[in-house]
């Protein structure tokens, strides 16, 4: 009996740990399970279903969508059928370029799919040698472009989408080289306006398709809705060293445009969870951070009338994070009122230890108050976590759909000789539908930017003369 009770013993603690290691990261699992012999059913550590198991409704079938495999194989067959034609109804210029275009032109191309159209564009090719050149792009889309697929004459009705750079064969190129380091699709002549996005912190691990993650999916019972004075605003930069060999490369871009149908799909909205510094909070620029201690910093809000989380992710600069939690509940529950945590409500607390005491401090609430609180999402110590790869968030809505949550960040150097201040982005985006289907125009808003005003009515003004684009 002893022997045998030992035994089940010993099996009930590896079952345990190997447990742990699921919770974790389960190709961690994998590997230390393939060290004892054992197999892991290969659907179990699928993105498809350790991302999306626990989930209900339409916010599980949406993150099986995003996470199943094949992306760059389905991409890579519609550019099969692509054929590139020059483009004179989007205007464009191209600012601080480290390199003169090769050729100054914009293409678009379609391709008909039995659920709608695929409706692809490139710009350039550009040519770049490294040395971490910034390439800038900004373009205008004339209405006329895209209204064969405007619902009710208003909204082009987008789903799925793919935004980063390629090779001339629509190829996508991975970060390292390019660095994706924004590529927005913008809506009502307002660069801010951006349902569609990506940036350098998009691509995924390589069990995630890697770059091919910039390649968003969606159920077919939902869709983007944009309002007109569509363009494409984008930074691309070539992170190889100076003087590297030449790299030739496109801005590309594309979108799925749903065919109409009874009932329309639901619309999306896009949410983006800021945290900051209160001055910073509005325009939602890069904010400095001290790059040399610890610091904790939090902010608070709702999310109302959520009915289904359809995909979350996370933007930000890593190099002095050493973690963000997404908590579900309110300030009040966790005690934030008291110092010194009050003091760090959208304003920086530094100290050594800071971070530590933080953590015990929410853990210890979320415990005492876990009929109201829970964690939701928490980023920051992956093994891969300064390689830049994307880090979602899926979750479901609470009961009647309003999120009240609690944005925490936790800062500190991850690496040696950073640059102090540090620039710092620490954004959350959610794609939800919501209760009442409110059009994403309408629910999205961030305060505009007047510098670049002036050039996106240049642009506009310079297709209702009908000239050539700039360059």
């Amino acid at each position: 009996r002893g022997r045998s009770g030992a035994a089940a013993a010993f099996l009930l603690t590896g079952a345990a740990v190997l447990g742990a290691l699921y919770v974790i990261d389960p190709f961690v699992l994998h590997s230390y399970a393939s060290r004892l012999g054992i197999s892991i059913p290969a659907e179990l550590l699928s993105p498809s279903y350790t991302l999306c198991a626990g989930l209900h409704g339409l916010g599980q079938t949406a993150c099986q969508i995003q996470h199943r495999g094949g992306k760059r194989a389905r991409h890579l067959a519609r550019m099969q059928r692509c054929e590139w034609q020059f483009q004179p109804l989007i205007s464009y210029t191209m600012q601080f370029l480290s390199v003169p275009p090769d050729v100054s032109t914009v293409e678009t191309c379609i391709v008909e799919e039995k659920d709608g159209d695929w409706m692809f564009f490139r710009l350039g090719p550009v040519t770049t040698r490294g040395g971490y050149s910034w390439e800038n792009v900004l373009s205008v889309f004339d209405d006329s472009l895209l209204a064969p697929w405007m619902h009710d004459g208003k909204n082009v009705m987008v789903r799925d989408f793919i935004l980063g750079s390629a090779n001339a064969d629509g190829e996508l190129i991975p970060h390292p080289p390019l660095h994706q380091h924004h590529f927005h699709f913008y809506f009502d002549t307002n660069l801010n306006h951006m349902a569609l996005n990506n940036h350098g912190d998009s691509d995924c691990s390589e069990q995630q398709e890697g770059v091919y993650c910039q390649y968003m999916e969606y159920p077919p019972e939902v869709a983007f809705y944009l309002p007109s004075k569509i363009g494409i605003v984008s930074t691309v930069n070539d992170v190889r060293l100076a003087n590297s060999p030449p790299l030739q490369w496109y801005f590309f871009a594309g979108i799925q445009m749903p065919k109409p149908v009874t009932p329309r799909p639901r619309p999306m909205t896009l949410q983006n969870i800021y945290l900051a510094p209160k001055d910073f909070m509005h325009s939602q620029e890069q904010y400095p951070v001290d790059s040399t201690t610890e610091s904790i910093l939090w902010t608070s809000g709702e999310v109302k009338n959520i009915d289904a989380v359809i995909t979350g992710w996370f933007h930000l600069h890593r190099e002095v994070v050493d973690e963000l939690w997404v908590i579900q509940g309110t300030a009040e529950a966790l005690k934030l009122a008291e110092s010194p945590w009050a003091d760090a409500r959208e304003a920086f607390v530094s100290s050594h230890g800071i971070i530590f005491k933080f953590k015990d401090h929410l853990r210890t609430q979320m415990r005492e108050h876990s009929d109201s609180t829970k964690l939701l999402c928490a980023i920051g110590q992956e093994p891969d976590f300064l390689q830049f790869r994307r880090r979602w968030c899926q979750f479901d809505p609470p009961p009647g759909g309003h999120l009240r949550y609690v944005y925490v960040g936790f800062y500190r150097p991850r690496r040696p000789h950073l640059d102090n201040p540090y620039k710092m982005h620490s954004g959350f985006y959610l794609h939800t539908t919501t209760t009442d289907d409110e059009m994403t125009a309408s629910n999205v808003y961030w305060e505009r930017r007047p510098q670049y005003d002036a050039i996106v009515y240049a642009l506009a003004a310079k297709l209702e003369n009908k000239s050539r684009p700039l360059a």
